[in-house]
């Protein structure tokens, strides 16, 4: 689980996910034990370890609670249901308050195959293309 500290002008994330300890030694995790089922990949719902590919796929929930204001999946979701949705590779819906690159980057970020998931630093510079696209809009007249 990831926590997003936030600044004047910085976001952080900290404790994002166990994949940093992964090379350190290798965790036993009881997934029927853990909660927040609404942030876990389709991988880690079978059972599978952390990973970063995991982590990129929290993060695009993440993304998607800080764009919506809600939870992926809305807070009346059942964790039954969710945890199916998820483990067969389904997506909450993407709402039309994305623009066509939010859109594509939230979709390579959740592919069920973790090895199609976009790696961090692509995720990092799709992120920067869209905030300086959106400023210059702004900006314009």
């Amino acid at each position: 689980m990831c926590e997003i500290a936030l600044g004047l002008d910085k976001a952080k994330l900290i404790d994002f996910g166990l994949s940093c300890l992964l090379n350190v030694v290798e965790i036993q995790v009881d997934v029927k034990r853990m909660d927040a089922l609404h942030w876990k990949s389709p991988e880690y719902l079978t059972g599978g370890c952390p990973s970063f590919a995991s982590d990129v796929y929290s993060f695009a929930m993440y993304i998607l609670k800080a764009v919506t204001g809600d939870i992926p999946w809305g807070k009346e979701m059942s964790p039954v249901f969710v945890k199916f949705q998820v483990k067969k590779g389904n997506i909450p819906i993407l709402l039309d308050i994305l623009s066509g690159k939010q859109h594509n980057l939230i979709e390579l970020m959740m592919r069920k195959d973790p090895l199609e998931r976009v790696k961090m630093s692509f995720i990092v510079d799709k992120l920067l293309e869209i905030a300086e696209f959106e400023a210059e809009s702004q900006s314009s007249p």
